[in-house]
């Protein structure tokens, strides 16, 4: 959105400070925390039509948990103390 198609203001996103999944979990294991439980954001609809639909409605139609965690991602930890 911000480098594609210009509907975000550039600098929105900087993908320098972006974490992987990996990178979370052992953050968050060093801290005493237990992890627990990671999912990704996925699309509800097809990316053409959810781009179509944000276009023309300024919507995507929603999202669902998945399995693909490499765009974005959400999940939590314990303390087990």
């Amino acid at each position: 959105m911000q480098n594609v198609l210009h509907l975000a203001p550039q600098h929105t996103h900087d993908f320098e400070a972006l974490i992987q999944p990996q990178e979370l979990r052992a953050g968050l294991e060093r801290r005493g925390l237990r992890w627990t439980d990671l999912q990704s954001l996925v699309l509800r609809r097809q990316p053409l039509v959810a781009g179509f639909l944000y276009l023309t409605r300024r919507r995507v139609g929603g999202f669902v948990l998945g399995d693909d965690a490499w765009i974005s991602f959400v999940g939590y930890a314990t303390n087990p103390g």
